[in-house]
């Protein structure tokens, strides 16, 4: 009963209430197929996605530190602030349609808080049931199960409704005959009682299929019978399970408890371990004619497993010989028409069958076999019409292992042997036509300006640049109690835009680690962290406030540190320089190739500094971590990592604006990390190393326009934290050295 979906919503509704409305589980009850809307106000349209993007995105929670009305309020301020900055853009349209979205959600969200917390006040049993009652009407569950379209689904969440109403009443008039109907409680106590109320109950046989095969856990045999009874399991550690004392909370503990509480809280390990004899021997009572007792003889890693003691114990009783293990035969595989197919001389379970079926196809035999051979194999076994599901399997199985095999040929191929194995099932896209869409819309359409971070996705791994960047299948953020590190890094660049702008107004640069810079500095974050505490949401106001002081922290050191290097070879001279957007000082980067292919790139240089004449340069990019991720590193740098490359050429461009990029060459980029108390890496850059830079960004740019996005991560390394993981399956594949 416990585990049927209906009950589970149900449950979930008083969870809602102990969690302090959690938000995962306010969106778990709403979004449940079984949930209306109490009010007709609410529009239809307002589907579960579009509850569960604006809620993730107003920043809830749970209402321990902000009720759901203000985070919804200030949610909406931030929208309508956005709104008045933004003028006739696409952006508009997205930010009225997320208001007019947020509303009847702030509006339904609202009527459903009101109604859980007049629930969740203390009071008797009875005005609990009598609450739970009134809830299910309101929120209409009896006529949603009714709109089921499936006939055993309806059937069976309605049954589930009946029972868990009659056993409602049931409670209740056990609760008036003991006398606590109008005792006065807490809802956790009530949660209890009714937990321990559904646990003894259960939904009756439907009817349906009663000649077929029951699955059952032995606890659910008792009081049935069957002619023919299959007990599995009987290894030892399974059945009996092992069960250890826990060093916490010991048996002695328990009883103690136990004794305090006036009822059996807590059962003893002594009485766990005594329950699992009588629940073996009352099973064996329910078989008939046959019974088959049975135990494996390896574990699921593959080490040797020992019959249980029971099964043991049992043999002995009845005067049976002692078990003898069959021995394993040499091969489980024999030839039959040029294909390995599993020896039929043990019992297999369907799963074990179609396994050994795919190790088949990696056997000796040269080449993959043909249909007309996949068509006599599965033939040879499966000779009945009936077993025509069976047949769908493995014509599904011998499909799937031909595409296995060409996923492996393609990765044990050496790079230039890739191109002539890849294929649409190692991520080749080969369609024309989606290819010229891809182009137009992503890569170099019209207006289409690339960022080096994009670079870098697909540097890193093309199949996962295909579904993030071009499908859009990223997950929506999930909000956290702290700010995430992007927003963090974002509000400390813009601290230390403001700051060496107004530096570099006053004609304060190079800085000198004077204590009037220090005051500066806490006066520029103070504004920038009231701008964005309007426009963003920063998490747990109390965990915000922390943060603000360790920014300011770590930011003081790092001027401070800057200044001790006493620099005067180079001038901060722009700051936040944009290159490629409306309105920017410099227009978008341009690379070309010989053949005329013409990318664009966008971007913008945290910082840029000058040498005195103007003629030399160097890029300066702030990390907010403790290490930078290769981006110097000679291996990744112009390879997977291209923010420098793109800046260094976004740099020239500047300085040859300026006119004065004949008189020198210096090219340098400087990385800031600025979580360590020394935070400077430093590498300088030849005019050679930018034409490499550009050599390489075109041969991305080109692969991606030809419908390359395969599945080959940089150097074989796939991220243990790449949400794509699950799909494209890949799996390094070791190469044996030649002798």
């Amino acid at each position: 009963m416990i585990s049927n979906p209906l009950i589970k919503t149900i449950l979930t509704l008083i969870e809602i209430i102990r969690s302090q409305y959690a938000r995962d589980q306010v969106l778990k009850f709403l979004s449940s197929n079984y949930v209306r809307f109490p009010r007709k106000s609410t529009p239809e349209g307002l589907s579960a996605g579009k509850l569960e993007a604006t809620i993730l995105e107003s920043g809830m929670i749970d209402a321990r530190s902000m009720s759901w009305d203000e985070c919804l309020r200030r949610h909406g301020q931030r929208l309508e602030r956005k709104l008045k900055g933004e003028g006739r853009t696409e952006k508009r349209g997205e930010l009225e349609s997320k208001l007019f979205t947020l509303r009847p959600i702030s509006e339904a969200i609202g009527q459903f808080i009101d109604l859980l917390e007049d629930f969740r006040k203390p009071k008797s049993f009875g005005d609990f049931l009598g609450g739970l009652k009134k809830l299910l009407d309101l929120f209409g569950l009896r006529s949603r199960i009714q709109d089921a379209s499936e006939p055993e689904i309806l059937k069976r969440d309605l049954a589930a409704l009946d029972i868990f109403e009659e056993l409602l009443g049931n409670l209740s008039e056990t609760l008036r005959t003991a006398g606590l109907e109008r005792k006065q409680t807490e809802i956790d106590e009530f949660f209890t009682l009714l937990l321990e109320s559904l646990t003894g109950a259960s939904l009756p046989d439907s009817g349906i299929n009663r000649s077929g095969i029951k699955v059952l856990h032995v606890r659910d045999t008792l009081g049935l019978s069957f002619d023919y009874l299959f007990l599995g399991g009987l290894t030892d550690g399974q059945f009996p399970e092992k069960k250890y004392e826990s060093p916490i909370f010991t048996d002695d503990d328990k009883a103690r408890f136990n004794e305090q509480a006036g009822r059996a809280v807590f059962r003893k390990l002594l009485i766990r371990h005594q329950e699992e004899p009588l629940l073996f021997y009352l099973v064996l009572t329910t078989a008939r004619k046959h019974l088959y007792l049975t135990y494996s003889t390896l574990d699921s890693k593959g080490n040797l497993a020992l019959p249980s003691t029971l099964l043991k114990g049992l043999l002995r009783l009845i005067d049976t010989p002692p078990l003898k293990e069959q021995k394993q035969p040499d091969s489980l595989f024999q030839e039959i028409d040029f294909f390995r197919v599993p020896k039929l001389l043990e019992a297999y379970e369907r799963n074990e069958l179609l396994e050994s079926l795919i190790k088949g196809l990696y056997g000796s035999n040269p080449g993959p076999p043909g249909p007309e051979l996949y068509l006599a194999t599965y033939n040879s076994l499966i000779f009945a019409d009936r077993h025509s599901d069976l047949k769908q399997a493995l014509r599904m199985i011998f499909h799937s292992a031909r595409i296995e095999r060409e996923r492996e040929k393609f990765y044990l191929a050496e790079e230039e042997e890739r191109e002539r194995q890849a294929s649409p099932w190692t991520g080749r896209i080969t369609n024309d036509l989606i290819i010229k869409q891809i182009n137009e819309e992503f890569i170099c359409g019209e207006g289409i300006r690339l960022s080096p971070t994009l670079l870098e996705d697909y540097a890193q791994c093309p199949f996962r640049f295909f579904m993030g960047r071009i499908l859009g299948m990223a997950e929506l953020p999930s909000p956290e109690v702290e700010p995430d590190r992007m927003t963090e890094g974002t509000v400390i660049h813009d601290i230390l835009r403001v700051f060496y702008q107004e530096r570099f107004d006053q004609g304060k640069l190079p800085l000198s680690g004077s204590e009037e810079e220090d005051r500066h500095l806490k006066e520029v974050g103070k504004r920038v962290f009231e701008k964005w505490e309007l426009q963003e949401h920063l998490g747990d106001d109390r965990f915000w406030e922390i943060r603000k002081e360790e920014i300011l922290k770590r930011l003081h050191r790092f001027i401070r540190f800057e200044a001790s290097l006493k620099e005067k070879q180079f001038i901060p001279t722009r700051f936040e320089l944009p290159f490629g957007a409306k309105a920017s000082e410099l227009s978008p980067l341009v690379i070309e190739d010989e053949s005329g292919f013409r990318t664009e790139f966008r971007g913008k240089i945290d910082r840029l500094d000058l040498s005195p004449d103007g003629s030399s340069y160097r890029v300066v990019d702030y990390k907010n971590s403790r290490n930078d991720y290769g981006e110097l590193n000679q291996k990744k740098l112009g390879e997977v990592s291209f923010q420098i490359p793109v800046y260094l050429l976004a740099g020239e461009m500047f300085v040859q604006k300026t006119g004065k990029a004949e008189q020198g060459s210096g090219r340098k980029a400087t990385i800031y990390l600025l979580k360590n108390s020394e935070p400077k890496k430093s590498k300088d850059f030849t005019s050679d190393d930018l034409e490499r830079f550009k050599i390489r960004i075109v041969s991305l740019i080109q692969r991606t326009s030809k419908g390359i996005f395969d599945i080959s991560p940089f150097q074989d390394e796939c991220s243990p934290f790449c949400e794509f993981r699950n799909i494209c399956r890949y799996q390094p594949v070791e190469k044996k050295q030649e002798e």
